[in-house]
């Protein structure tokens, strides 16, 4: 079986499972990418199994519920993958699937979240990332998601003095510093422990008030810097922790 999450590495000839639980975190156009979404079914829809959760776009993180829908045509994969899961769980549990019919049984309202949630993210993403390019962080602009892959390449001369070469060094030393945590590529991203990058969450925030503070804004109108400032200080703060060390590192 192939697994992908668009069209490329598709094979007509080999069993493809289409991967759709992030596709509505993307932060622009997310009924374009929910068509994205559908490419490998509108191709290949007798050999193509869609794969979708919860956990991601719900919000639901920790909860891992997750379904995958098979064409009648890979039945005999369909029992197989039964008869396998029958032997690791039973069930989900009985809250996790009371959420589950909540959000199913009001798919608009659950659209409806899902784009606040998507445009809450974009603003504080382009925040973070226009503060930290300014101070020479290099990072490519977050499309979807909650994260920024960062490098912080441009403070190795300077750390190299004190002894720090390798990326666990360098964020065990932002933490004394600034008590900011960023989480290493080396063990979990498979990046070289030589190489400073990292991946920078940036959900430090009350996800209930920006959620609240969103509805009352037209799903048409985009967020700007006044709505992270004010709806997520957090994140704010965190970020300009990290401005501030990187640019007394590199005086």
């Amino acid at each position: 079986m192939i697994f992908c999450e668009c069209l490329h590495g598709m094979h007509a000839d080999a069993p493809t499972c289409s991967s759709a639980v992030r596709h509505a975190c993307v932060h622009t156009c997310v009924r374009a990418c929910m068509r994205v979404c559908s490419c490998c079914l509108q191709v290949c829809p007798e050999n193509t199994v869609l794969s979708s959760g919860l956990s991601k776009w719900a919000s639901a993180g920790g909860w891992r519920l997750g379904y995958q829908a098979y064409p009648s045509q890979l039945s005999e994969l369909s029992n197989a993958v039964a008869s396998a899961a029958s032997h690791t769980y039973t069930s989900a549990s009985a809250p996790i699937q009371q959420a589950a019919l909540a959000i199913y049984s009001n798919l608009p309202a659950a659209k409806e979240y899902s784009r606040h949630c998507t445009r809450i993210l974009a603003a504080v993403a382009s925040y973070a990332h226009r503060h930290l390019s300014a101070c020479r962080v290099k990072a490519t602009p977050a499309v979807g998601g909650y994260y920024l892959f960062v490098d912080l390449e441009v403070v190795r001369p300077h750390m190299a003095k004190l002894g720090i070469t390798t990326c666990d060094q360098l964020f065990c030393r932002i933490m004394d510093d600034v008590k900011l945590a960023l989480l290493p590529a080396s063990p979990g991203l498979l990046r070289p422990e030589s190489e400073l990058t990292a991946r920078l969450s940036f959900t430090d925030f009350d996800g209930s008030a920006a959620l609240s503070a969103s509805k009352s804004i037209p799903l048409s109108t985009s967020l700007g810097d006044d709505f992270v400032e004010s709806e997520c200080p957090r994140a704010v703060e965190g970020v300009q922790r990290l401005v501030k060390w990187m640019s007394q590192a590199c005086s």
